[in-house]
């Protein structure tokens, strides 16, 4: 079965930068992997330079969409984000698919015992 990723905005951070009010300096993100009814997320964030500004957009005219876009263009470690996401869920999978069982050489008598306290 495939990993589902979605990208949530958590923060956006901006700056007046020269004529301009209200650049985007910094989204904070979360990357979410679901898989099997399985879910792992990890938060980011993305730093953009001043070199952008020939893009700028007015702060009040910014999308979600537009932010998921800039972030899927700009973000380096992207790959290695929903790589990570996708082993931990492998992991999360496979243990919940797993049943403990006792040793089949551990007597009763030598089975582990609950630590109590008196």
């Amino acid at each position: 079965m495939t990993t589902e990723f979605k990208i949530v905005i958590d923060n956006i951070r901006t700056h007046d930068v020269q004529n301009f009010e209200k650049v985007v300096k910094q989204i904070d993100f979360t990357i979410s992997g679901t898989k099997q009814s399985e879910t792992f997320s990890l938060p980011q964030s993305l730093v953009l330079t001043d070199k952008q500004i020939e893009n700028f957009i007015p702060f009040e005219d910014l999308t979600e969409a537009w932010a998921v876009d800039l972030i899927e263009k700009n973000f380096d470690n992207i790959e290695q984000v929903k790589s990570h996401i996708e082993y931990v869920l492998d992991t999360m999978v496979l243990k919940k698919n797993l049943v403990q069982q006792s040793l089949p050489w551990a007597s009763a008598s030598n089975a582990v015992r609950p630590f109590v306290l008196f």
